[in-house]
């Protein structure tokens, strides 16, 4: 027991019993002795473990003071906060900032490895949920020097540091992790796309969560770098311009592709997984590629609302790869082709790394090879090129390098490219191209 006083309030005998009473029955009662006789508060040390009682300004981390402040004596919380009350109704804590506080939850997602993300997310018990919607009732427990022997369904009290970790309310800097039990799992807040604004995801920041809609793959390409794929309702989302005019009507387009969206992580923090998470059998995961439903743990990283799943995560590929293009008829077929900052370097096996191309000659090599396989499968009898290095056209050039690259796979001079006559196309370090078959096209 102990008394939080301001020297108005003692126990100055030399022994008796104090019991704490609901009114019905005794719930607690503690013996003390001589040790509450010199006009100061009294403690247990460690003060919730402790054996005796010893007086308050000998116990560890009161830093000699005489009377409790009705905390524990290094100042943390007794008592558990709500976790709504950690996170507040608005986009960051009202308790940022605040040291040694106590919540209590159970344990929804458990993801403490450090090839994860070094930690679990906690969620309130259901029957504790406050009344504002606008508050979460999830956080995530950043405990990456306090790795904890708990499992999903643990019901845990946790005593650690809220902050605003870039945008993410969470706890970290984490004294302790007690196991108090077992719970059922919370049901999973369900969530509809599109939300009336992207800052209602903030509600259920840290909180198993269900989005029970038909989700399309519409972004992929950070699946292989970070194990992210974006997910949207209505099937794919494309760049507003393609659909609509611009001005009000993409910036309308825009906003309700937001809305549309959430993230789909693969619980980790690494780059390059390996294996690359919900790949197919070509190592990636189309676009177009649908999931059911979705359930997991919501989060916040990097500016996107993601979700890592709680559940098997089973695609189903609703846009299989055509073996060719469809025939739309005419003499020619013309293909827009963008070759990601190809740059060859000096065009002699040095000059890297590149301003915006492959750091060293194997990674250019590599792209290089990638790029000459989908000009020869597709087989186009003209190719306008994207992003290609604005270097001129002359021997060492990139366009060079890559037109010879490919006649060398099809056979000599299949392919020519246009020059127009400049060591640069404008100022930019990338530039437009054009190359075509020599035996169907003329230039004029």
């Amino acid at each position: 027991v102990q008394i939080a006083s301001s020297g108005g309030v003692g126990l100055n005998n030399s022994g008796d019993t104090v019991t704490l009473n609901d009114g019905l029955t005794d719930q607690a009662v503690a013996n003390y002795s001589s040790e509450a006789g010199n006009n100061q508060s009294i403690t247990l040390d460690p003060d919730l473990s402790g054996a005796i009682f010893i007086e308050h300004s000998s116990a560890m981390y009161s830093n000699g003071a005489l009377f409790s402040p009705g905390t524990r004596t290094n100042g943390a919380c007794f008592y558990a906060i709500y976790i709504h009350d950690v996170q507040g109704d608005g986009a960051a804590s009202p308790m940022d900032g605040a040291t040694g506080v106590a919540i209590e939850g159970v344990v929804t997602g458990d993801l403490q490895l450090s090839t994860q993300l070094n930690g679990f997310f906690l969620q309130e018990e259901e029957n504790q949920y406050d009344s504002n919607s606008s508050t979460s009732e999830g956080i995530f427990v950043y405990a990456e020097t306090t790795v904890a022997d708990i499992s999903v369904g643990d019901r845990v009290r946790v005593t650690g540091d809220i902050v605003e970790y870039y945008e993410k309310t969470e706890m970290n800097n984490v004294a302790s992790i007690v196991t108090l039990g077992t719970e059922a799992l919370p049901s999973p807040m369900v969530i509809s796309l599109p939300v009336a604004n992207v800052a209602d995801f903030e509600a259920f920041e840290g909180m198993l969560v269900s989005i029970n809609q038909t989700l399309t793959v519409t972004g992929n390409s950070s699946l292989v770098k970070y194990g992210e794929l974006e997910l949207s309702v209505n099937g794919r989302l494309f760049i507003p311009t393609n659909i609509v005019d611009p001005g009000v009507d993409a910036n309308n387009q825009q906003d309700l592709n937001n809305r549309s969206r959430i993230q789909l992580d693969d619980g980790a923090s690494s780059a390059d997984p390996n294996p690359v998470p919900y790949a197919d059998a070509d190592k990636t995961r189309r676009l177009g590629s649908t999931l059911p439903s979705l359930t997991g743990l919501l989060d916040f990283s990097f500016g996107d609302y993601e979700i890592h799943p709680a559940l098997a995560v089973t695609f189903t590929d609703a846009n299989p790869r055509s073996a060719a293009p469809a025939n739309v008829g005419g003499p020619l077929m013309v293909s827009s082709f963008n070759v990601l900052n190809f740059f060859n370097g000096d065009g002699q096996g040095g000059g890297f790394p590149t301003s915006r191309g492959a750091d060293t000659h194997d990674e250019y090599l590599k792209q290089r090879a990638k790029i000459v396989s989908a000009i020869t499968a597709i087989n186009a009898d003209i190719f306008g090129l994207i992003e290609i290095e604005n270097d001129g056209f002359g021997v060492n050039s990139a366009i060079q390098d890559l037109v010879k690259a490919v006649n060398q796979e099809l056979g000599a001079s299949t392919y020519n490219f246009i020059d127009v006559g400049a060591s640069q196309v404008g100022t930019d370090a990338i530039t437009n191209a054009l190359i075509y078959k020599t035996t169907l096209v003329t230039p004029q």
